[in-house]
Formats: C-alpha cells, sequence, structure tokens
C-alpha cells in the first residue's frame, strides 16, 4: 500500500475522550487488506472428516469445552454467511442441511484448488500446515509445510508408556525401514547417526519449513542437560530390560538437545506448544514457555518459537522473548481469547519485541481436537478448519487493530508506524523467520 493510498487515521482532538475500546477506522482498514502468513494451522483433507450427518449438522461433545470452542458458538453463523452464503440467523437444522448441501458443491467445484479458495476467502497469502508429511490437498507455494518431531525422541519405549505416546511407535518403525535397520538401532548413537539426523534433512529436503513439538500433552516442557554417557546407557537398558517413562524423560531430555541442535543447523525454526491444551487432564503447569530457558540458552543457534502466545503464561511468553532466539505466535490464543485480552497480549509483545511476534490462526477440524482431548470425533462438518480459519483469523485482525489503535493513542507509536508493525505481525515476521 502506497502511502498516497494509505486511509486516514483518525487522531484524536487534544483533551478529547475516544469512544472506549473502539477501533481507529482507518487502522482497521490497514490491518484488514494485509495478505496475512498464518504461520501454525492444521487443515485436514476432505477425506480425512468425520462425514456430515444431516440428522445432526452439529453434534456437541459430552465433555464441557471453553465458550468459544463449543459448537453452539453464534459466531459460525458469520463463518457461514461469509463462506458459503447462510442466509439465515439460527441453528435450524432444517436450515443446516441446506448450507451443508452448499458447502459440499463449493467444494465440488473447486476440486483440487479447494485449499487454495478458502485461503482466499480469508485473505491468508501462506498457511503453515503441521502434519506428520505434506499432502497433495495443500499444495505450496499457498501451503507449506511443518513437521512434527517428538517422535524422534521415542526410539525406544517406556515400560508405563501412556496411550498418547503410542501414536509415534508407526512413524519410528517406518523410519528405521528406511534407514536399513532391522528392529532397533544397536546404540543411541547409531540410531541419532542413522535415523534421526537423516530424517530430519530428509524432511527439510522435502518442503519442511520448521518442526513441531506438542510436548506438554505427556510431559513437562522442562528439558534438562543430560550428558551423553548417560542417555546412552538408558538407551541399553530400555532395549533389554525396560525404563521407566520418568526414566524415559531424560532420554528424551537429551533427544530434544540433539534434535533441537540439529535443525538450527538445517535453519528449520522449532514450533513448541505452550499455554493451555485441549486434553482432559493436560497440566497446564508444564507448558510454561519459561520452562524452556535451559533448552533455549544451550542453542543459541536454533530458533524457537513460543506458541499460541504461551496463554495463560502470556506476560512470561512475552518475557523470553528477550532471548535472542526466541519468537512467539498467537496462534490458538485466538481459539481461546476474544479480541479485547489478546489484543493486550499482541501490545505487551509490540511494545517489547516487534520482530518477534507472529500472526496464526491454529484453525483446525473437529478430527484433531477429539485426538487431543482423548475421545471420539463428532461429525460436525460445518465447523471444520476453514470456518475455524474465518473466525480466528477475525479475532487476530481485531485484537492487532485494537492493540496499534491503542497504542497510537497512547503515542507509544505514531500513526507512520502503524502499517509497517501491523505487516510484522501478520506476514513480515514469519516470511523471514521461515525464510518464506
Amino acid at each position: 500500500m502506497t502511502s498516497a493510498a494509505a486511509p486516514q487515521i483518525h487522531h484524536d482532538q487534544e483533551n478529547a475522550m475516544p469512544e472506549q475500546h473502539a477501533i481507529d477506522p482507518g487502522i482497521d482498514r490497514i490491518v484488514r487488506e494485509i495478505a496475512a502468513v498464518d504461520d501454525h494451522a492444521h487443515p485436514v483433507p476432505l477425506e480425512w472428516e468425520v462425514p456430515p450427518n444431516p440428522d445432526h449438522p452439529i453434534s456437541p461433545y459430552d465433555h464441557p469445552l471453553p465458550l468459544r470452542m463449543r459448537q453452539t458458538n453464534p459466531e459460525y453463523l458469520d463463518a457461514w454467511r461469509a463462506l458459503w452464503g447462510y442466509e439465515h440467523d439460527d441453528f435450524d437444522d432444517e436450515h443446516l442441511r441446506g448450507l451443508l448441501e452448499n458447502k459440499q458443491r463449493i467444494q465440488s467445484e473447486q476440486g483440487e484448488g479447494y485449499g487454495a479458495w478458502v485461503l482466499d476467502q480469508v485473505n491468508i497469502e501462506t498457511m503453515l500446515a503441521v502434519d506428520n508429511l505434506p499432502q497433495p490437498a495443500f499444495p505450496a507455494p499457498r501451503f507449506r509445510w511443518i513437521t512434527f518431531a517428538d517422535w524422534l525422541m521415542w526410539p525406544v519405549g517406556a515400560t508405563d508408556q501412556e496411550g498418547f505416546t503410542f501414536q509415534y511407535r508407526p512413524l519410528i518403525e517406518a523410519a528405521f525401514e528406511e534407514a536399513g535397520i532391522e528392529g532397533l538401532p544397536t546404540t543411541l548413537a547409531e540410531y541419532v547417526q542413522r535415523v534421526l539426523e537423516p530424517e530430519l534433512a530428509t524432511r527439510k529436503n522435502n518442503g519442511a519449513v520448521a518442526v513441531k513439538f506438542h510436548t506438554p500433552y505427556y510431559r513437562p516442557i522442562n528439558f534438562a542437560e543430560v550428558p551423553e554417557a548417560q542417555a546412552a546407557e538408558l538407551y541399553r537398558r530400555a532395549k533389554e530390560s525396560g525404563i521407566t517413562n520418568e526414566e524415559h524423560r531424560h532420554l528424551e531430555d537429551y533427544l530434544f538437545a540433539v534434535i533441537a541442535r540439529r535443525a538450527g543447523e538445517l535453519d528449520l525454526p522449532v514450533q513448541m506448544h505452550t499455554g493451555q491444551g485441549p486434553r482432559r487432564h493436560f497440566q497446564n503447569q508444564g507448558s510454561n514457555p519459561l520452562l524452556m530457558e535451559p533448552a533455549v540458552v544451550a542453542a543459541p543457534d536454533t530458533k524457537f518459537l513460543m506458541l499460541h502466545a504461551g496463554w495463560p503464561f502470556d506476560q512470561q511468553a512475552v518475557a523470553s522473548l528477550s532471548h535472542d532466539n526466541v519468537f512467539l505466535d498467537i496462534s490458538c490464543a485466538t481459539v481461546h481469547l476474544y479480541g479485547r485480552n489478546l489484543a493486550s497480549i499482541i501490545r505487551d509483545a509490540l511494545e517489547w519485541f516487534p520482530e518477534k511476534i507472529l500472526y496464526g490462526t491454529d484453525a483446525y477440524s473437529d478430527i484433531a481436537l477429539a485426538f487431543l482431548s482423548n475421545t471420539d470425533p463428532r461429525s460436525n462438518f460445518l465447523q471444520g478448519w476453514e470456518e475455524k480459519a474465518w473466525l480466528l483469523d477475525r479475532t487476530a485482525r481485531e485484537a492487532t487493530a485494537m492493540a496499534l489503535t491503542d497504542m497510537m493513542r497512547d503515542r507509544v507509536i505514531g500513526s507512520d508506524d502503524v502499517e509497517r508493525l501491523a505487516r510484522m505481525v501478520l506476514r513480515d515476521n514469519a516470511t523471514q523467520l521461515y525464510r518464506l
């Protein structure tokens, strides 16, 4: 946007009191017109979705969910209007059956270009999709791939291994086979050299732009420094007689450091889940971003991104930006928080290190929510990643505009700073961090 075409930003008359929390119209327009880079989302191919159930188009879960995550959230009406042309103001089953048909018609018409079409409706230029493998339904350049990495810390299991981490076995066994290893690698060093490091390099070569850990779903992120000899002994014992989950954590500590160091060498930022998680027995205390400080300091050449604004540890997350290699995104905070509360986090980060805060949606489908919540997915075809992307983008942009409006009114920034900072949050910081 050139300065000649820039919208007028309104300055309050001296001694005049602006309307409480009102967004400056010029700032609102600037923020809405920027084509964003979504640095963290979970789009899923159509064939992975639970098929729609016309008899029950909306299927609430039995366990409680936060207000905005509930299937009865009226904000979905706005998303349906914007994406599928919904003409009603209710959740009437008959109306929703027509909506199902309209969404399916658009999906069929768009064909292979459906994912890009969704991004166009939301004004997202590029979405970084987190998955074990890149999905053909979401091709570059509109979609870029972030690969999961937790499974690389589980070459061997624990005697009391919990169900969540059993998902890693097929991945690790496939990696052994790819490396030409029958059974388990003989030593930990062999595993690192023949499996872990080549696997990261292969994923980088196949298009991965970052690696992602969802560690707090099964343990705290307080990774400790563990000597190689101790980790090697744990690996040997795990092979021969088994180790407990508590002992396995020390092996994870060592392997996390190996992965982080190698990711830095490959110029792959490390995304860490921090803050709230939907799993029923999720322990927030283990997701505080400051728990990561020893690991961050130990790998100064690796860039770490604290996901989800660390909420409810958002102040700690912002404070962690004082480390040169730490960044912060607002994905999923857009799920838990409405605009005003999210705006305060964005403002804190902008006043601290504006080069380090990134826009993200964490757009997800019910299949992901059900997995993380340890329950069966429901048929909520009308509340997929597409609708989530629209809703969460709106929250992110509203919060960004609120933060910039308040900062300008408080004379923290001038009107000439607004577009530069908005672009940093919505796209430029991500473009630089991920080398897009």
